[in-house]
């Protein structure tokens, strides 16, 4: 998801009805950060999406509530306040240390990607080498967390083919020969026509 300004970050995961959003971030008045308290954002639709709805607000709260729910950090976690086309990040006195990475968390760059899942008697096939041989996925996939299980989906990956041959490239390319063959053209442009009708994210 793109940045609109300086201070704005974005949601990451996919929103149940699939619409990407942009969080736009504002210092409150220097008086109010003073005290390390509070950091307000507001929700926009991404270009050309439609208008947001209550039910996607809601879903963009869960996302940021999901970044927080993390047993690893010290001190009291932020509260989200929910406001009208937006919310408020409240810190807590014991959590004010760690800020900076809670205004990442909330703020950062989210990439949502929807991607073709193989055939469940091929998923349980491979999962049970996984763990029973320590087998890599086969070629073409890649586990990837699932967010209905505790057990990794099996999913497709047409674009790692293509990265492949153009990673080859790379590494058979003199030191400072920086001049692209048609060959390089080819694979770049294979690399491109793979992602644009293959996988598909949140620019999509």
């Amino acid at each position: 998801m793109n940045l609109a300004t300086p201070s704005v970050g974005a949601l990451g995961r996919a929103l149940p009805i699939a619409i990407a959003l942009v969080v736009a971030a504002y210092a409150a008045a220097p008086a109010a950060r003073a005290l390390r308290d509070v950091r307000k954002y507001r929700f926009e639709a991404w270009e050309g999406a439609p208008a947001l709805t209550e039910e996607t607000t809601k879903a963009a709260l869960e996302c940021i509530a999901k970044r927080f729910a993390h047993p690893g950090y010290p001190g009291g976690l932020p509260i989200l306040v929910p406001k009208a086309g937006g919310v408020e990040l409240h810190f807590a006195l014991d959590g004010a240390e760690n800020e900076e990475v809670f205004v990442h968390l909330a703020e950062r760059r989210g990439l949502v990607e929807f991607r073709v899942r193989a055939a469940t008697k091929m998923e349980d096939e491979w999962r049970d080498k996984r763990l029973n041989e320590g087998a890599a996925p086969p070629e073409g996939y890649a586990w990837v967390p699932d967010a209905e299980s505790t057990l990794q989906a099996l999913v497709e990956t047409p674009e790692a083919a293509a990265y492949a041959k153009l990673e080859a490239l790379v590494v058979r390319q003199p030191k400072g020969d920086e001049k692209e063959t048609k060959e390089w053209e080819d694979a770049k442009a294979e690399v491109a026509k793979v992602l644009a009708s293959s996988v598909f994210s949140n620019s999509d």
